[in-house]
């Protein structure tokens, strides 16, 4: 008879403290509510218990008054009940890597491989850690994820090339990134990526540690160097600005091939007929885009595009020259495929005695300088890279949680910014 009766003492007591170990770690309120809430919840606990000893107490003599003064204990108390349930149900601690790995005698890291299907933990251990886990009731959450992937943080890998400093065009980039992992409760990992280590086909770091959930890649990487780090990670991967067409990664990029072809049909809008492109059309996927965009805009006016009009920017380390071109070479204006290769064409030309726009018009493209130059002039398309970043977590914080997301190439759009380097040559 006394195994029918559901409110044991001892489970009374250690709930009472469980559930005012919840009131005051969870739902902290101020001294005074806290202290209410644990007189209250103690103070029903022992009367109840008190009724229950009295049951067991007069077992044979069970009586209806005691019966009714139970049951009006109860339903004066009833929303401290339920509370008391969802402690019990809903917040149990959870059987975590640590106490697994505590039971066993072995570090976490062990236990996290040998859960995870991972090397570097013997048949023996794997299986004796398989066992204690479900014998202790370890569930996986519910994305199936590993402890690498439940850290909070995303890694961002950046070719060290193109980074520069926090005031080039990644850095305000990185920084956008940053700022949307964070509104959404990531943080960014960053790690540059040396030219030797991608030269050699070393991994990146963060990847490596599997210290992260996901990666975002920026910035132009060997086709070769992106497809082994891809093939060798487990993590979720994410490209901004920068893509492999052969690969089908899930990448963000700006408009360049549109933004170039407005840009193109701009100056020819303004009269201008022999329009030289600068840029490195072998450097990056972006100022590939960023080319054919202007091939086009010459082609759909009828204009015969000479190969001397193509003129490279950069050496093979991506480093911009100091000086591109020495004059105008027949040219009546330049397409750039940034604006600070356009800021550098103007310093060329003004040096050469030259001037910007009555004699040669330039255009740019990210209106966007470093910091240090001052010129705000030159007409740009200006690439929306907050836009990118906040699209490039959001899909990948979705891929992540194994959520739809859109996946493939998504381009953003942006748009013309007009200065003062375009000369209208129609009058």
């Amino acid at each position: 008879m006394r195994e029918a009766i559901l409110l044991p003492s001892e489970y009374l007591s250690r709930k009472a403290l469980h559930f005012r170990s919840f009131v005051s770690k969870d739902n902290p309120g101020n001294d005074e509510e806290q202290k209410s809430q644990k007189v209250h919840t103690g103070g029903f606990l022992c009367r109840l218990q008190r009724e229950y000893e009295k049951i067991v107490d007069c077992l044979d003599c069970l009586t209806m008054p005691v019966v009714l003064s139970i049951l009006k204990l109860i339903k004066r108390n009833i929303n401290l009940i339920i509370n008391i349930l969802f402690v019990e149900v809903f917040m149990a601690k959870d059987v975590t890597l640590a106490d697994i790995a505590s039971r066993v005698g072995v570090s976490t890291v062990a236990v996290s491989k040998a859960l995870s299907g991972k090397p570097g933990v013997s048949r023996e251990l794997r299986s004796k850690i398989e066992q204690i886990a479900e014998e202790m009731g370890y569930v996986p959450s519910a994305a199936g994820k590993t402890v690498s992937n439940e850290t909070g943080n995303i890694g961002v890998v950046i070719p060290e090339r193109f980074y520069g400093d926090s005031f080039s065009f990644y850095g305000r980039l990185y920084e956008k990134v940053v700022r949307a992992l964070y509104e959404n409760n990531y943080y960014g990992i960053l790690e540059m990526l040396e030219k030797e280590d991608e030269e050699s086909g070393i991994l990146p770091k963060v990847m490596q540690d599997e210290k992260v959930d996901g990666l975002i890649l920026m910035g132009q990487m060997e086709d070769t160097y992106i497809k082994k780090m891809v093939g060798q990670t487990r993590l979720p991967v994410f490209f901004l600005d920068t893509y492999v067409p052969s690969a089908g990664l899930d990448t963000v990029i700006s408009d360049g091939y549109y933004g170039m072809y407005l840009m193109t049909n701009l100056l020819i809008a303004r009269g201008h007929r022999r329009i030289g492109y600068i840029g490195d059309v072998d450097a990056t996927s972006s100022i590939a885009d960023r080319y054919w965009g202007y091939r086009r805009a010459l082609r759909e006016n009828r204009i015969e595009f000479e190969p001397d009009w193509e003129m490279a920017d950069r050496d093979q380390y991506g480093k911009t020259f100091d000086k591109i071109v020495e004059s105008p070479g027949g040219m009546d204006s330049f397409v750039c495929n940034c604006d600070y290769t356009a800021h550098i064409i103007i310093k060329n030309l003004e040096d050469a005695g030259y001037r910007v726009p009555e004699d040669v018009s330039v255009v740019g493209f990210d209106n966007f300088l470093p910091a240090g130059i001052t010129e705000n002039r030159i007409t740009s398309y200006e690439v929306n890279t907050e836009q990118m970043a906040r699209l490039c977590v959001k899909s990948l914080i979705r891929k992540i949680g194994k959520k739809r997301y859109a996946g493939g190439i998504q381009i953003v759009t942006g748009r013309i910014v007009e200065k003062e380097t375009v000369k209208d040559r129609r009058r």
